[in-house]
């Protein structure tokens, strides 16, 4: 029964590693100073255009695709 505890930790240290992701978002604004939202379809609510960062990927490299990937 006493690896039971430390076993547990583990999982539960090991689950929520993982569960790390980092992004980036971004303001953007046109011209008149309207301001760029967007919609998701699996989360609600408006949200500034952004995402996840890829593994190797620097944050400026994943804003850059994040906002390609929005227009």
């Amino acid at each position: 029964m006493q690896f039971r505890l430390p076993l547990r930790l583990y999982l539960v240290f090991k689950r929520y590693r993982h569960a790390l992701t980092l992004g980036v978002r971004a303001i953007v604004l046109d011209e008149n100073r309207r301001v760029l939202l967007i919609k998701h379809s699996y989360v609600g609510g408006w949200h500034f255009p952004g995402g996840g960062i890829e593994p190797r990927e620097t944050v400026g490299e994943a804003l850059a695709r994040e906002l390609e990937e929005e227009s």
